[in-house]
């Protein structure tokens, strides 16, 4: 039973007045009232959110602007389930949503007389209060409250109204209002009790105007039409919340009515000073390693509250953080505790602590879960291809839940064609990316060898269980030699570039370093160009060079966002592998090509470029099907210890022996060059086998002692070396002269007539006669110890297509015909 009800319950019942009446009996019955009493919660509109939806509607004791719970003879009070409680500026709005809450305005030592007799009453209060409308934005005042009832039970309650008005048009500008006596409430068939009295004010069918140029018409249609008294309305027009007291035809006309109130003579109802509500200690946590979590996993999620006499959970009923939310059956601890599944994905959970002076929330937090995955990639590797004393980095797509991470990603290499495998030193850790997988620096015993990327969780199906982890596909790595400290750059061919059709070229970079930007120019951002270049084109440094249409990287890189930028080779680790086409009918058999790399700043603002920098110059010649591959003359001193490797041979062998030399089954089917060091001489050019081998035969004349023996592409590049010692030749068979012997002149013999620097005997007659191997038809003849010159290189990877070409990004590629650049050329 609610404050006001037990009142009039109480005022109802029978009782002699001299047991309960404050003032003394006048001899005509009258009874002086001293101590009265006065509650009343005004109505519906003032028992729950303001219109705006912002804060409440609430009471505050005296006219000050700060909020107070008691001043003087007047108190604001809640009805909490029967009793009375003090309000406070923290509970002033609690419990406002909707009609909620009881909130009340209770005034004390009320003086006048009544007489149950003839059913006369006069009262009157001393003090004043503030209604805050919309939240404190309209604060209108009453003050003088006073009572009058008749002899036929007749009356009105009356009182001066003030404060402060706004308007729709400027609701932060307050109106100053004059004191205005009103009748605040009429009534009738009002009954004068021994001990106070219950009014519920006129309201149905009460008519008011209003002016047609300042407010909304009542409406007398609606059910339960009415209004407060003319006075209120016209008080109200000036403070600009003249509709919320009739009928306007509104969505709130059935909160506008007057509630009831009630009047007791000999004291006030008993109030006690109201519990602060609840608070939240600590907000709400999801306990988890993992922002999403495991289906089947128990989760528990925690908050803390003070204060709190009850404790229950809500989850949000769509995923929206501010929509409905419905209560978790059997939740009424601090702690929630939950099995995911998806039923609790994209929800939202949050704690509920109430007490009798109010609720509070704690933040919603959001629960995602998911299924259980394994490990494994989700693409494999192609055949990759990098350059010694450079960085490998690869990039490949793998799935898994628990996630995979990054510091988990490694690189293992297999010697024996995957019988065993072990992981590249430095490349756990060296990844920069979740899909990336780096060797820091490849070497040239890399070459040929059997890759694979292994990545790995922290975690797995259980919460603290050991990690998966996935192992990709192997694929072979190719590892071209580097020349040179500068920037290395090859173009890779599946065949001979025929001008006539559409063919595909693989560039393959490494060493590239692409200046960042800085303050000191902050107009200018850098890129790495890449073009076809007809070889009398290549100019760098000169300016803007004309490059062969349509075969292009990066000239409009800010526009396109496919370029060589500095932050692209940063995250390629100064390493490319592109793939150009170079479309049939783009290039003249006449005329020499290949592919030039530099650098090249980028005035933002201006749009100039300028080409100043020379540090990305590179270039590699390539070589159109009829054309002969530039000649070159190997030196001993491009073989170094970083690239030696990538070549087997025998430990020793005699002078004029034949032996099986193996590379790298990459280069299977391609026709490569052999050399002898120290002075250069030609082994010939055979054809590398499906196994990665061919043979080749020792000079006769090879001086006894330690040689380098050093493979070379079709085109000159430097596939790699290895020692070998050379042994004197055996002594029998082979002469000076004979029917089939050799000498320095003859039809056939392996003369200088037309050999090209071959020995002039033989201990198996291998320099001489007309079978000679220096004869005019011999090995060396045929394959003299001269070649195009040593290509150049340089790098960067990047992804994307660009122009007709359709450049792409490639895990890798075969190499087939293969092209390296010449180190600086036209540098200078």
């Amino acid at each position: 039973m609610g404050v006001i009800a037990a009142a009039a319950a109480m005022l109802l019942s029978t009782g002699g007045l001299a047991t309960v009446a404050t003032g003394a009996m006048a001899a005509d019955g009258v009874t002086e009232v001293t101590d009265a009493s006065f509650l009343w919660g005004m109505s519906q509109q003032y028992q729950g959110g303001n219109p705006g939806n912002s804060t409440c509607n609430y009471f505050s004791a005296g006219t000050q602007s700060e909020y107070a719970a008691e001043v003087g003879n007047v108190r604001i009070v809640h009805d909490t389930a029967g009793d009375l409680a003090l309000s406070s500026a923290t509970t002033k709005c609690t419990g406002s949503t909707g009609n909620a809450y009881r909130q009340l305005m209770l005034l004390s030592n009320g003086t006048g007389t009544a007489d149950p007799a003839t059913g006369e009453a006069e009262i009157a209060w001393d003090g004043a209060l503030v209604a805050n409308a919309y939240g404190g934005l309209v604060p209108w005042s009453v003050s003088e409250l006073a009572l009058h009832v008749d002899g036929e039970g007749s009356g009105t309650l009356t009182a001066t109204l003030g404060g402060y008005g706004s308007s729709m048009e400027n609701p932060d500008e307050m109106i100053p209002l004059e004191p205005t006596p009103v009748t605040l409430a009429t009534f009738d068939g009002v009954t004068v009790t021994d001990t106070g009295i219950e009014v519920l004010p006129d309201y149905a069918g009460v008519e008011i105007e209003v002016p047609d140029d300042v407010g909304t018409p009542q409406n007398r249609d609606v059910q339960g039409w009415g209004s407060w008294p003319q006075s209120v309305v016209d008080f109200h027009i000036k403070s600009g919340l003249s509709s919320y007291w009739y009928s306007s035809g509104g969505a709130a006309d059935h909160t506008k009515a007057a509630s009831a109130f009630t009047v007791q003579f000999s004291g006030a109802p008993e109030v006690r000073e109201a519990a602060a509500p609840p608070t939240i200690s600590t907000q709400t946590k999801i306990h988890s390693n993992a922002a999403v979590i495991v289906n089947g996993r128990s989760v528990d999620v925690t908050a803390a509250a003070q204060g709190a006499t009850e404790i229950s959970w809500e989850r949000s009923v769509t995923n929206r953080k501010l929509g409905a939310y419905e209560e978790i059956s059997g939740a009424h601890a601090e702690k929630l505790t939950f099995t995911a599944t998806d039923e609790w994905n994209s929800k939202y959970v949050r704690m509920v602590a109430k007490n009798a002076s109010g609720t509070v929330r704690s933040e919603a937090v959001l629960v995602l879960t998911t299924d259980y995955i394994e490990a494994a990639f989700s693409e494999q590797p192609k055949p990759v291809t990098g350059f010694a004393e450079h960085p490998l980095r690869i990039t490949l797509a793998a799935k898994a839940f628990p996630q995979l991470v990054q510091e988990r990603n490694r690189i293992e290499m297999s010697a024996d064609d995957g019988k065993t495998w072990a992981a590249v030193p430095g490349s756990e850790g060296a990844s920069n990316g979740l899909s990336a997988f780096v060797i820091p620096s490849l070497e040239m015993k890399h070459d040929g060898m059997l890759i694979r990327a292994v990545s790995g969780s922290l975690e797995g199906r259980e919460a603290g269980s050991p990690g998966q982890t996935a192992f990709s596909e192997p694929t072979r790595v190719t590892v071209l030699p580097a020349v040179g400290d500068g920037p290395q750059l090859a173009a890779i061919m599946h065949e001979s570039l025929d001008p006539a059709v559409d063919t595909t070229v693989t560039l393959v970079g490494a060493g590239f370093t692409v200046p960042k930007w800085n303050e000191a120019d902050p107009n200018i951002v850098s890129y790495l160009d890449l073009s076809l270049y007809a070889a009398d084109e290549w100019t760098p440094g000169s300016g803007g060079l004309t490059a062969v249409p349509g075969v292009t990287f990066s000239p409009n890189a800010s526009a396109t966002g496919t370029g060589l930028s500095e932050a692209n080779m940063t995250r390629q680790m100064g390493t490319f592998v592109l793939t150009a086409t170079v479309p049939a009918g783009t290039l003249d058999a006449n005329t020499k090509y290949g592919f030039g790399a530099y650098l090249r700043a980028n005035d933002v603002v201006s749009g100039t470029n300028t080409w100043s920098n020379r540090a990305g110059d590179a270039w590699t010649p390539i070589t159109l099907v009829g054309q002969e591959p530039e000649e070159f003359t190997p030196a001993e001193t491009d073989l170094t210890a970083e690239n030696r490797g990538a070549v087997t041979v025998p430990k020793s062998a005699r002078a004029g022996d034949e032996i099986e030399v193996a590379i790298s089954e990459a280069h299977a089917d391609e026709t490569v060059q052999v050399f002898i060091f120290s002075e250069p001489v030609s082994l010939g050019t055979p054809t590398v086998s499906a196994t990665g081998s061919f043979r080749a035969t020792v000079p006769a004349n090879a001086a006894p002692g330690a040689h380098k023996l050093a493979v070379y592409t079709a085109a000159g590049v430097l596939v790699g070396w290895e020692e070998l010692t050379v042994t004197a030749p055996a002594t029998e068979g082979g002469s000076d002269s004979g029917s089939n012997g050799g000498s320095d002149a003859g039809a056939n013999g392996g003369s200088d007539a037309q050999g090209t620097g071959a020995p002039e005997a033989g201990a198996n007659g291998a320099g001489t006669g007309a079978n000679g191997a220096n004869s005019a038809n011999g090995a060396n003849a045929a394959n003299p110890a001269t070649a195009a010159g040593l290509a150049n290189t340089g790098s960067v990877s990047m992804g994307g297509i660009l122009g007709a070409a359709g450049l792409v990004l490639l895990f890798g590629a075969g190499v087939l015909l293969l092209a390296r650049r010449t180190s600086q050329k036209g540098a200078e």
